[in-house]
C-alpha cells in the first residue's frame, strides 16, 4: 500500500509540475508566449512559423532590437535556371577569373586561387599514377588557358631594335632568330627589365611571328600571369606605350550579332570579341599593341597518342584537308619538326562526336620523319580579328547541338550537311612541343632571382608557415633541434653572404658558355637523382658529403634548444592570465577581454627563431636548395630540382670528383645521398 500511495502522488507533482511549465508566459519574446508544444526552433528567426495572429507583434520586435527580417531565399528550382546560373556565375569571377573548364574540373579537383584565376591543383582521387600512365602510354590534356597573350604590331625593324633591349644571344635565340621570324616555328627567350641582364630576370616567354612576306608584322608574347603585368610594364616603357583612343571609338560604332543571349552572358567577364580588348599604341604611332589576355583558350596535350587523339577528335575544312591527313599518318609526335606552327581552321567538334567512346590509335606507322613543313601551313585566320569574332558571334549554343543532333535520320550518321557544317568553323593554330625540354627551362618558369619567384617564396612560407603552427606543439617538428633555420623559404641571400663574404647581387647563371670569370655568387640551376631510398623535398638542404657517408646515410646530431625553458615559461604565464581573465569575467569585474597581442608572435619566434646562418648551421656545409622534388615515376627514384651557389659548386668539385652531394629534408635528421647534374658548361 506505501508503495502504491508513493507511485500515485509522485504521478501527481509530475503531472503538476508539467501542466505548471506548459502555460504560456507574460513576458519575453513572442514565440516565448506560447505554450511548450506549439514552440518551434525555426520561430526566432522566421516569423512564418508563428501563428498568423502574433506575426505582426514579433515583426514590431525585430523593428525595435535594429533586426530586419531577412528575405525568403529563391527556391532551387529558380535557381538552378541556366540563366540565373550564368549570372551567378559571372558574379562569382569578378575577384577570380573562371577558365572554360572551370566547371569539370571544379568537380574533380582540389581548386586554388592564383594569380587571379581559379586553377585546379591537384585531383581528389590522390592518384598521380592515372596522370604518369596519360602522359607515358597515352595522352594527357590540360587546360594552360591562364596565360596570357599580348599582340605586338608594326615594322619588324622597330619591333625587333626595342626588344633586344630586354633578352641576350648568350642565353640563346632571340626575338631576330630566324627559324622563327618567318612564322612557321614557335620561339622562347628569356626576358630581362629594360638592358638588366643579368640581373632583374623577369620570366620566360615564348613568342610567335605571323607568317606575313612584308615589313609590317604582328608578334604575339605568351606569359605566365605571375609577371605579365611586370612584362606589359617594361613594354609601356620601352615603346612609349599610350591608350589608343581611336580604338575606343570604334568600340562604340560597332555591334556584333550573337546568335543567342546565353552565348553573350557567357562572354561578359572576358575581354571579347576583339573590339572589346584594351589597345595601345607608342607615342610615334608606329607600334600598336593589343592585350589578348583572357580571349583565346590555350590546350596543351602531352603523351606518344596525342597526335592521333588531336588528328582523330577535330576535323579541318578549306585547304588544309591534305595537311590534315598527313598529320594523321604520324605515329608520334616525334616524327614532326620541333616547334613548328601548323594554322587550321576547325569544325565544330560537337557536330561529328563519335556515337561510342574510343581510344585514338595512329592509323599507319609507315611515314617518315619530316625535317620541315610547307610554309604556307603556318598561315591561318587565328591572326585575324575578323574571323575571331565571327567564330564568337555565331557559335552554336549546346541547346542548338542537341536539338540538331536529335534531327538526324541515322543515329551515327553526320548531324549537318557538308556546306552547313563549314558555316560552324573555328579558327586554331597548333604548337608543336617537343618532349625531351631541357631541365632549365621547367625549373626557370618562377625562378628565385626574379619578382614573381620572390612572391610565390613568400606566399608558399606564408601557407606552410600556418599550416605548421595549426599543428599542437607536440604534433610538429622542433626546426631548432633538428638543425633547420629556414625549413619554409630558401635563404638564397644569406648563403650567398656567407659564401662570398659580402653582400653582393646575385641572380641565376642562365648563359650557355661559362668561363673563369663567371661570378661565384650566381646560382647554377641543378639536379639530383636520388641514390637508394628517399626523395627530397622543397627546402631541403643540398650538402657537400663526407668521406664516411654511405648510401644509406647518416644523422644530423640532435642540437640544443636554447629556448626551450623559456618557451615553456612563457607560455605558463599565458595559461595563467587567461585563467584570471576568465575568473574576472564570470564576477562580472570587467566586461572586455583584455589581449594579448604579442603572444602569437612571440610563441612563433620562441619556435622558430629568425635565421642568421645556414652554410654552417648543420654537420654538413651547405652549398645550395633544393626548390622542387618528389618520386618521379619515369625514373623510379627520387629527383629533385634546385640552385647551387657557384662558389659552393668549385668547392665540392675541389673535394669530390664524382659529383655525390647529400641532402636533407626539412623535417628529418637523416641525410641520403644524391647524384648532381648540372650545365656542362660549368663542369671543370
Amino acid at each position: 500500500m506505501d508503495r502504491l500511495w508513493y507511485s500515485l502522488y509522485s504521478i501527481m507533482v509530475v503531472g503538476t509540475q508539467y501542466r505548471v511549465t506548459d502555460a504560456p508566459r507574460k513576458s519575453g519574446q513572442v514565440f516565448q508566449r506560447l505554450p511548450r508544444h506549439m514552440q518551434r526552433r525555426a520561430m526566432s528567426h522566421n516569423s512564418k512559423r508563428l501563428p498568423r495572429r502574433l506575426r505582426d507583434a514579433y515583426n514590431q520586435q525585430l523593428e525595435k532590437c535594429g533586426a530586419s527580417q531577412k528575405k525568403k531565399r529563391p527556391s532551387r528550382k529558380f535557381r538552378r535556371r541556366p540563366r540565373n546560373l550564368l549570372e551567378v556565375y559571372n558574379r562569382r569571377q569578378r575577384a577570380h577569373v573562371w577558365l572554360e573548364t572551370h566547371i569539370w574540373h571544379a568537380k574533380r579537383f582540389h581548386m586554388v586561387e592564383r594569380w587571379g584565376y581559379k586553377l585546379p591543383l591537384r585531383p581528389t582521387d590522390k592518384s598521380f599514377r592515372a596522370c604518369y600512365r596519360a602522359v607515358a602510354h597515352h595522352c594527357l590534356l590540360q587546360d594552360v588557358s591562364y596565360y596570357c597573350c599580348i599582340e605586338l604590331s608594326g615594322p619588324v625593324d622597330t619591333l625587333l631594335s626595342a626588344l633586344k633591349h630586354h633578352t641576350s644571344t648568350d642565353c640563346g635565340p632571340t626575338f631576330a632568330a630566324q627559324s622563327c621570324l618567318k612564322g612557321t616555328r614557335e620561339g622562347s627567350v628569356m626576358f630581362f627589365q629594360r638592358d638588366a641582364y643579368p640581373y632583374r630576370f623577369v620570366g620566360p616567354v615564348s613568342f610567335t611571328w605571323c607568317p606575313q612576306e612584308t615589313d609590317h608584322k604582328t608578334l604575339w608574347l605568351w606569359a605566365h600571369p605571375a609577371f605579365y603585368k611586370e612584362i606589359l610594364q617594361e613594354l609601356t616603357t620601352t615603346f612609349d606605350l599610350q591608350p589608343d583612343e581611336s580604338s575606343d571609338a570604334l568600340m562604340e560604332t560597332s555591334t556584333i550579332a550573337f546568335s543567342s543571349s546565353v552565348e553573350q552572358l557567357k562572354l561578359a567577364p572576358r575581354n571579347v570579341p576583339f573590339l572589346l580588348v584594351p589597345r595601345l599604341r607608342s607615342g610615334d604611332g608606329k607600334v600598336h599593341v593589343a592585350l589578348l589576355k583572357d580571349t583565346l583558350s590555350r590546350l596543351r596535350l602531352t603523351g606518344p597518342l596525342s597526335q592521333a587523339v588531336l588528328t582523330q577528335a577535330l576535323a579541318v575544312t578549306g585547304d588544309r584537308t591534305a595537311a590534315w591527313c598527313t598529320l594523321k599518318c604520324c605515329a608520334s609526335p616525334a616524327e614532326m619538326p620541333p616547334h613548328v606552327v601548323v594554322g587550321v581552321t576547325l569544325c565544330d567538334p560537337r557536330l561529328h562526336l563519335p556515337p561510342k567512346r574510343t581510344k585514338a590509335v595512329p592509323q599507319c606507322g609507315d611515314q617518315q620523319l619530316m625535317e620541315e613543313l610547307p610554309p604556307d601551313w603556318a598561315t591561318g585566320d587565328i591572326w585575324s580579328a575578323h574571323a575571331r569574332n565571327e567564330a564568337i558571334a555565331h557559335k552554336l549554343s549546346s541547346a542548338a547541338v542537341a536539338e540538331l543532333c536529335g534531327q538526324r535520320l541515322v543515329p551515327q550518321g553526320p548531324v549537318l550537311g557538308t556546306e552547313e557544317v563549314d558555316q560552324h568553323t573555328f579558327p586554331a593554330q597548333l604548337l608543336h612541343r617537343p618532349g625531351n625540354m631541357r631541365t632549365g627551362k621547367r625549373l626557370e618558369l618562377l625562378a628565385p632571382d626574379s619578382s614573381a619567384g620572390h612572391d610565390e617564396a613568400r606566399r608558399l612560407e606564408s601557407e606552410l608557415s600556418e599550416q605548421h603552427f595549426r599543428k599542437p606543439p607536440s604534433k610538429r617538428p622542433n626546426f631548432v633541434k633538428l638543425g633547420m633555420s629556414s625549413p619554409f623559404v630558401c635563404r638564397w641571400d644569406i648563403l650567398v653572404r656567407e659564401w662570398c663574404g659580402q653582400d653582393c647581387n646575385w641572380f641565376v647563371w642562365r648563359a650557355r658558355k661559362v668561363d673563369n670569370s663567371a661570378p661565384g655568387e650566381c646560382l647554377v640551376p641543378v639536379t639530383i637523382n636520388s641514390v637508394g631510398r628517399g626523395f627530397p623535398t622543397c627546402c631541403a638542404l643540398i650538402c657537400v658529403p663526407h668521406k664516411d657517408d654511405t648510401e644509406d646515410g647518416v644523422l644530423e646530431p640532435v642540437h640544443v634548444d636554447e629556448g626551450q625553458a623559456a618557451r615553456r615559461e612563457m607560455r605558463k604565464e599565458h595559461k595563467a592570465r587567461l585563467r584570471r581573465e576568465r575568473k574576472l569575467r564570470k564576477r562580472g569585474v570587467d566586461s572586455e577581454r583584455p589581449s594579448n597581442p604579442d603572444y602569437p608572435t612571440a610563441d612563433r619566434n620562441a619556435w622558430l627563431p629568425e635565421a642568421m646562418a645556414i652554410k654552417d648551421s648543420s654537420s654538413r656545409t651547405v652549398i645550395g636548395y633544393v626548390t622542387a622534388g618528389d618520386y618521379c615515376f619515369s625514373e623510379a627514384q627520387g629527383v629533385g630540382q634546385g640552385y647551387i651557389v657557384l662558389q659552393g659548386l668549385r668547392f665540392l668539385q675541389s673535394k669530390n670528383v664524382s659529383d655525390m652531394v647529400t641532402y636533407r629534408n626539412p623535417t628529418s635528421r637523416q641525410y641520403r645521398l644524391g647524384k648532381l647534374s648540372y650545365p656542362r658548361a660549368f663542369a671543370t
